[in-house]
């Protein structure tokens, strides 16, 4: 064990976690570490070449780890009694790896929605999970004692909803919960937050949900007889930016997410010393199937290391087809978090149903686009009964305008490396956006930067959406034809004279339904949707309708460590995506967004902050 001077362990931890701030203050740029991979020639039209991949390598089953976890067999967190628990506590912000870059100015088309035409209405809205059902208390020092300083909780929530048969599944930072569609969620606040007891099948910390796998030292043995190893009292493991999916194929729910194993500690003879851990600074997905359409049944759970991973495996996303499950994520190494680029794994589907304990699967790195930068925040879609070809895209980050579209091909037989292309298309103009103001204060919200949030496919019509968040408070949202390599259509929308961010969208049958967050100087930050169907005004949307107004100014006290080093002055971490689903029972849609909530009163004491709450609503369009 090595000393490592009087910083205690959990401001050890807090120093730890801010990736995207460091990055930042940093000023790591992309083009820094980019990969020697050809690029393609553009031309005419704004669409690429075909680009073959970087490099590709198998994913050998030692560096994948299996188990399964029946949800019945873990404890339910318990909402602390004290009242002035997050007060007390330290705020965890839950990091993003950003490559530096700055805001340009660039051209934003005038915004419409539509007057006329099918309504959009919100069927039923309930309250999610907010901040207090993720606090966290760990005994970092062993003393039998959680102090102030040993409290934590996540930050932000980075929301996530899937819609079953019978059931939702949402997960937050720390958090996966299974909700019964058939119970009437009435939005009754339970003292501490959150719905209704019975609203909530239960939800499970996505620490113990995952333990099976999580790379833990090798000499955790149970020491002091409480029946859990001495090394989790100290194991410094980050389980984070969680993804849910439902596959209406297979009848299956897919989660992923990152882990990231920081640095241990304990505190010997009043010294703060080093634990000796190999997996320090590994970063791995984290990826779950459940075994049957109900989410309460066993699920199998998966750790996969990519061939790089010491270092941070950031910000992952999850899609799937009938052949294949798709996991990427941005990569920044060690020991200097440089950005190394994006990485897109492929797992064979039938043996991740199966159970098996090393899937097929294949790892593609040094993915540039067209014109040879990195490529950054590659989304997949979920393609549910497709088999014959599968989907990615990215934006540029900071500014640009072109997208990049991937395509996957011979997914269907992994015995060998599936095909991977890449083609890019013009769109208007983006940028980053500025930060979003919101009433009572002068802190305002980080509204992100020009990455794509997510990518829906419309089996309808073949066709993919994604959106992101461009200058002057707008979302900008695109319809792609992967057939024609082309832009279908494309619109910018903006509330009026508020900062509208952090779109996230579904499509289904023609019709598209976007979630997002709006903020302005006289306004709480709050979510709305908004949506058109087939045959409406190319690039305008329809309708839109208030999910949750914010509640209160969201003030994430920045002595407590809310976004770190190198932010703007009075910017607050907000969030880093909401979600959206598609009801496979009646083509409906679920969304999820994170919204400033007020504090509640609580039985055991005086009302407690609570930071953000999520709103979870099931909308529709009229008929």
């Amino acid at each position: 064990m090595t000393n490592v001077g009087p910083l205690s362990p959990f401001e050890s931890l807090r120093a730890s976690l801010h990736r995207r701030q460091f990055l930042r203050a940093a000023g790591l740029g992309l083009g820094a570490s980019a990969l020697p991979v050809g690029v393609g020639a553009a031309r005419p039209g704004g669409a690429s070449n075909s680009q073959p991949y970087g490099d590709v390598v198998a994913v050998p089953g030692a560096r994948v780890s299996h188990a399964t976890v029946d949800p019945g067999d873990l404890p339910t967190p318990v909402i602390p009694n004290d009242p002035n628990i997050l007060n007390e506590g330290e705020g965890k912000a839950v990091p993003r790896g950003t490559p530096n870059g700055g805001a340009k100015s660039a051209a934003i088309p005038s915004p419409s929605v539509g007057t006329t035409g099918t309504g959009l209405t919100v069927e039923r809205s309930f309250d999610g999970f907010t901040t207090r059902d993720v606090v966290r208390g760990i005994d970092f020092n062993d003393d039998g004692v959680i102090e102030s300083d040993e409290i934590f909780f996540a930050i932000p929530s980075d929301n996530q909803v899937a819609a079953g048969p019978d059931h939702l599944v949402t997960v937050i930072n720390s958090e996966l919960g299974i909700i019964d569609k058939s119970v009437p969620q009435d939005g009754a606040d339970r003292a501490g937050g959150g719905n209704d007891a019975n609203d909530y099948l239960t939800h499970y910390r996505l620490e113990d949900f995952f333990y099976g796998v999580l790379s833990l030292s090798p000499d955790d043995e149970d020491d002091d007889g409480d029946g859990l190893p001495d090394a989790l009292q100290f194991e410094n493991i980050e389980v984070f930016d969680p993804r849910v999916r439902f596959d209406p194929g297979s009848g299956r729910y897919l989660v992923a997410c990152s882990e990231f194993n920081l640095p241990d500690t304990k505190v010997v003879n009043g010294e703060t010393v080093a634990i000796d851990d190999p997996n320090d600074y590994h970063g791995a997905y984290l990826l779950a199937v459940s075994t049957s359409d109900d989410p309460s049944d066993p699920w199998d759970i998966y750790r996969v290391a990519p061939e790089r991973n010491v270092g941070l495996v950031d910000y992952p996303t999850l899609g799937y087809d009938a052949a294949a499950v798709y996991l990427s994520h941005n990569y920044f190494a060690m020991p200097n978090l440089a950005f190394q680029g994006a990485s897109m794994t492929v797992l064979d589907k039938g043996d991740l149903m199966a159970g098996r304990n090393t899937p097929t699967g294949w790892e593609f790195t040094g993915l540039t686009n067209p014109e040879g930068s990195l490529a950054f925040t590659l989304q997949p879609a979920a393609m549910p009964g497709t088999s014959d070809g599968a989907h990615l895209a990215n934006s540029r980050y900071g500014d640009g305008q072109t997208l990049t579209v991937w395509d996957v091909t011979g997914q269907a037989d992994l015995s060998s490396a599936p095909g991977l292309e890449n083609w890019s298309v013009r769109v208007a103009p983006y940028a980053n956006a500025p930060a979003a103001e919101q009433a009572g204060t002068n802190k305002k919200v980080d509204t992100l930067d020009t990455r794509l949030l997510n990518l829906a496919y419309d089996a309808s019509t073949g066709t993919l959406w994604s959106a992101l968040t461009t200058a002057s408070g707008y979302v900008r949202w695109f319809e792609l034809d992967p057939a024609d390599r082309a832009l279908g259509q494309s619109g910018s929308y903006r509330v009026a004279n508020q900062s509208t961010f952090l779109p996230t969208l579904e499509a289904e049958n023609g019709a598209m339904v976007l979630v997002y967050n709006v903020g302005a100087e006289q306004q709480y930050v709050g979510v709305e949707v908004a949506g058109r169907t087939t045959g409406f005004d190319a690039g305008e949307l329809q309708d839109h309708q208030l999910v949750q107004a914010g509640q209160t100014a969201y003030n994430y006290d920045r002595t407590k460590g809310d976004i770190g080093p190198g932010a703007e002055e009075n910017v607050l971490r907000w969030g880093d995506y909401n979600g959206a689903a598609v009801d496979p029972d009646d083509g409906s849609f679920w969304v999820i967004g994170q919204y400033a909530k007020d504090s509640l009163p609580n039985e055991a004491g005086p009302a407690v902050s609570e930071l953000y709450g999520t709103r979870i609503a099931n909308v529709a369009f009229e008929d």
